[in-house]
Order: C-alpha cells, then sequence, then structure tokens
C-alpha cells in the first residue's frame, strides 16, 4: 500500500506484514512561499497515485503541479527511483491514466478549471511499451479543455488554446494562481470504452462534459442532477459504460454515459459526504461521512 502525506512524503506499507517499507520525499522546487507560514517555502505533496498494470511503475501528481514517475526496483529492501515528467505550474486537483493505454495517455484536472491530456512521444497505440528506467518517457501536450470558460460561455465550443496560455511562468518555478477557486476545482477520468474520450465536470456546473480530446470539442452532456453539484466521480471497472458520482446532496448516482436515461440515485445516510470509492469487482461502493461513519452499498444489475 502506497499513502501520501500532506508533509511530502510517500510512505509503503507491507500489509501482511504490518511494516513500512520505506518512505520518499517529493520536492516540487516551487519558489512560492506558503501564506498561511509566512517566511517558510510552500510544501508539495502527492494528490494521486496510480500504480500501473506492470506493478513496478507508479505514476503520480502533486498538488503544485508535478507529474512523477516512480520505478520500483525492489519491493523489500524498497528501492525506487523518482523521474519527473512534466511540470504543470498550477494547483491539481485530479489525475487520471488512460485505462486503454495505460503507457501512452494521462489526463490532470486543475483548480482552475482546465482539463489537460499529455500523451507519450513516438508511442505506438498497438504496443503497450513499458517504461525503461533507462530512457525515461517524454510526454507531449495534447489537448487542454477550458471547463470555466465552456460553461461560462453558454457551453459554446472555443478555440483550441496551447497549455501556454494557461500555464506560463514554467521558468521562475511560481505557480499560477488565476482563476483557483474551489468551485472552478475540475475532476477527470479518461473513458473506458473509448481510446479519445474522457469524462470531466466543474463543480460550478451540475452536468458531465464527454469531450472528444483528439477532435478537441464535446461531443455529449449529461445532467447529473437538476438540483446539486458533483463532488466527485469514478468509472465503474472493466468496460462498464457507468460512472458513480456524489453529489453534494449527500446523494451518490449511476450514469450510464452511453445511454443517459440508465440512472439510478442513491440517498447516503451521512451528514456530510466526504468520500467515495468503487470496489475493483464492481459489486460495492464505499462512501464515508465526516463523522467518521462508513457504508457499504451493494450494486445490483
Amino acid at each position: 500500500m502506497i499513502c501520501s502525506f500532506t508533509d511530502g512524503y510517500l510512505r509503503f506499507f507491507d500489509l501482511g506484514t504490518s511494516k513500512l517499507l520505506g518512505r520518499c520525499q517529493v520536492h516540487s522546487g516551487i519558489e512560492d512561499q506558503d501564506p498561511n507560514n509566512p517566511g517558510e517555502a510552500l510544501k508539495d505533496y502527492v494528490v494521486s497515485a496510480k500504480i500501473l498494470p506492470s506493478g513496478n511503475h507508479i505514476l503520480c501528481a502533486t498538488r503544485n503541479g508535478q507529474i512523477i514517475l516512480i520505478f520500483v526496483n525492489d519491493w523489500l529492501p524498497l528501492s525506487i527511483k523518482m523521474i519527473s515528467l512534466v511540470s504543470i505550474q498550477t494547483s491539481i486537483n485530479s489525475f487520471d491514466f488512460s485505462h486503454l493505454e495505460p503507457y501512452n495517455k494521462w489526463l490532470v484536472a486543475t483548480t482552475n478549471g482546465k482539463v489537460i491530456v499529455y500523451n507519450r512521444k513516438d508511442f505506438n497505440s498497438l504496443n503497450q511499451e513499458i517504461f525503461d528506467e533507462m530512457k525515461p518517457p517524454v510526454f507531449n501536450y495534447m489537448d487542454s479543455f477550458n471547463l470555466l470558460d465552456y460553461v461560462s460561455n453558454g457551453y459554446a465550443q472555443a478555440r483550441r488554446c496551447n497549455t501556454l496560455d494557461h500555464y506560463y511562468s514554467l521558468s521562475k518555478k511560481n505557480l499560477v494562481y488565476n482563476e483557483v477557486d474551489p468551485m472552478h476545482e475540475c475532476e477527470g477520468v479518461f473513458a473506458n470504452n473509448d481510446l479519445t474520450l474522457h469524462l470531466s465536470f466543474i463543480r460550478q456546473c451540475n452536468m458531465l462534459l464527454i469531450r472528444n480530446f483528439e477532435l478537441h470539442q464535446v461531443v455529449k452532456r449529461i445532467e447529473m442532477s437538476p438540483t446539486s453539484f458533483a463532488r466527485a466521480m469514478q468509472l465503474m471497472p472493466g468496460s462498464s459504460p457507468f460512472v458513480c458520482v456524489s453529489l453534494l446532496d449527500n446523494s451518490i448516482k449511476l450514469i450510464d454515459f452511453m445511454n443517459e436515461d440508465n440512472q439510478s440515485s442513491i440517498e447516503t445516510m451521512h451528514e456530510e459526504l466526504t468520500t467515495m470509492k468503487v470496489c475493483p469487482n464492481g459489486r460495492y461502493v464505499l462512501t464515508a461521512g465526516n463523522r467518521g461513519d462508513v457504508s457499504l452499498w451493494s450494486i445490483k444489475k
């Protein structure tokens, strides 16, 4: 098990023996001062860590915009190598890698209303080439979706933007704070049945947006709730067309993104729903509330 802590450390645990295998510190090199602690540097920490199918490669995204690849050479004793792939230079809310091309594509959703897709340089989509430690992979910017502008403009398609239109202080190593706001936080996931689609939402809007990132356009909008906004989402495992969404009204909803009329909802018993996770076999959904209460929901087709 890999856990991220806000002190900037990743800690690796062996659940079988209940032992700490080791830890590593994530340092982004950001030069900004911590607004809450004058005189101290802003600490960075991992907000999402994804173990790739090989079991020995971990993709991580940090709060302050760093995308890191970790090579695990040995688990016991723990031996790892960390490589910085990309610096987004703004706050990241969520991170995902392609379910169909796990070694070739990943995306980040920021706290200022954007979802950005990167793809691997010189890759062959028919050949899932595992990362080589001696020749680290290079990822190129592919698509930037400005959800904040799209929603604010009444769902009008905007021109394709270069990533530097939004993240322009790369050489100064300073964070971009433009339009960072809790209601501008985005979340995005790749579709598990199409190589060219991702699903995303922004907290200030109740629409689930499906975008073709190769054509750079939204192909479908689905209303998640007429009365509430989304908090988080997770795809059901395998090739299921369902996405599980937690809402700010403390309910969770299953939505078929291929046929939006096929939906079902559950009213949870939490005072405030804070966390939702889908079981790897797709049969259960786990929810947790702000009072430490946990519920397990059975999903029957």
